[in-house]
Parts: structure tokens; C-alpha cells; sequence
């Protein structure tokens, strides 16, 4: 479980729970969960006007179908037969999602004892992938301190880039990955969600409604839609 920032640096991380049980499951028992749940994470207090607008939300976390809906965490609107405002707010926060994708995407084509099972103790295991995302960290920094053209850990490319008309353009790490056997990202449909909360999907509507908006909205993201867009699954 682990959060990143838009620099493809983790900022939260929790290891240790088993890959069998769902993302919602694993954020409710883990300490990074609880810690969001009772408002022990040391994220900024109070409300923040989204830009150009004067719509006011508390900061909080993208997450795929999995999650709960929270104040905190903004998850996507579920079914197919959506409206144009919903569809735009899918594809929106998957495009946010997107982040976190490439933040494994790298580390896992950077330190290939992440592209298999690890066969030592639970406790081992826990103490590598730490040292793999601390080193991680450490070396993108670096990374981003040099000229593109002289940087190794995550050259230019080496993620997925925006075109202007929303196009994806595969990062280098995906053709990387694809050869090995690196564990799959993959969709967790069985969940056991608690009831979400009437200000969580008040949160969502009043976000929805603002990417919309001349303040909120990207060029591209009407006919990206119309072109039979469908949220992908990310973690």
C-alpha cells in the first residue's frame, strides 16, 4: 500500500499485508489507514479552494474501484451507462491514478528482485522492499538534479507522457516490465466497502462539477470521452 507525489517519489508506505487481499481491505487494517482515519497522518487541516474556483475540499487521496468512498479518499463513480460529468471524472482521476502506476512501474524495472516472488522470511521481505523504495526515492532525486540527457535511474520517456489531445504515450518501463514476471496490477472486484458517508459523495459531486468548468476542465477531455474512453485499472 502506498501513496507518491507528482515527482514518482513515494511519500506513504505501508508493507506486509498479503497480495490476495483487496486494496480496500489492506488500507482499512494497515497503519497508514488508520492513521488517515483518525486524522493522524499529518495532512494539511481544514479545506482548500480547488484553483480558479471557490469550491473548498479537505485534501485527499485517488484510489481505483477498490477503496472507499471517504472524504479523504475519492474513488471512481461505478456502472457503465454514466453521464458526460461522470465520465469526465473518471477519466480524470484514473489520469491522476496514472502517477502512482509509473511510480511502480519504475521501481519494480529498477530492482528486479521486485519482478518475482521473494522466497525468504515475511520480515526479510518487508526490510528489501523498504530498501528498494528508499533507494528509489534517493536515486530520482538525484536523477531529477541532472541535464535529461544524463539521466539513467528514470531518463526522458521512461514514464508515460501527455500528449495535447490526451493521447498516452507508453513509458519505457512498460516494455521492461512486460518481459519479466513482474506481478501484475490487477483488478480487485470483491470488496466488502462500508456505507460511504453523504459528504463523501457531496466531495466528489462538487469535484466532478468543477472539472467541468473553465478552471477545472483539460482541452481534450470531451473528446477523449466520446472516443469510448474506459477508466483502466490502476493501483
Amino acid at each position: 500500500m502506498a501513496a507518491c507525489d507528482h515527482n514518482y517519489k513515494f511519500t506513504v508506505v505501508d508493507v506486509g499485508a498479503y497480495g490476495s487481499n483487496s486494496d480496500g481491505g489492506v488500507l482499512s487494517r494497515s497503519e497508514f489507514g488508520k492513521a488517515l482515519h483518525n486524522g493522524n497522518l499529518n495532512l494539511p487541516k481544514g479545506e482548500a479552494n480547488l484553483p480558479g474556483s471557490r469550491t473548498r475540499t479537505p485534501c485527499f487521496f485517488v484510489g481505483d474501484e477498490a477503496f472507499q468512498l471517504t472524504q479523504n479518499v475519492m474513488r471512481p463513480y461505478p456502472g457503465r451507462n454514466l453521464n458526460v460529468k461522470k465520465k469526465i471524472f473518471n477519466y480524470r482521476l484514473s489520469r491522476a491514478r496514472r502517477v502512482i502506476e509509473n511510480t511502480f512501474g519504475i521501481l519494480v524495472s529498477r530492482w528486479r528482485i521486485l519482478r518475482k516472488s521473494i522466497t525468504l522470511h515475511p520480515e526479510n521481505v518487508d526490510k528489501i522492499i523498504l530498501a528498494t523504495i528508499c533507494l528509489h526515492n534517493f536515486l530520482k532525486t538525484v536523477n531529477d538534479l541532472r541535464p535529461a540527457e544524463h539521466r539513467i535511474y528514470c531518463p526522458p520517456n521512461f514514464v508515460d507522457t501527455e500528449q495535447e489531445d490526451g493521447t498516452i504515450i507508453s513509458g519505457g518501463w512498460r516494455s521492461e516490465c512486460s518481459t519479466s514476471n513482474v506481478v501484475e496490477i490487477e483488478r480487485i472486484r470483491a470488496i466488502n466497502a462500508r456505507r460511504s458517508t453523504t459528504l463523501a459523495y457531496k466531495q466528489r459531486d462538487e469535484i466532478a462539477d468543477y472539472l467541468l468548468t473553465p478552471e477545472g476542465e483539460v482541452l481534450w477531455q470531451y473528446e477523449y470521452i466520446n472516443r469510448g474512453f474506459n477508466s483502466p485499472d490502476f493501483h
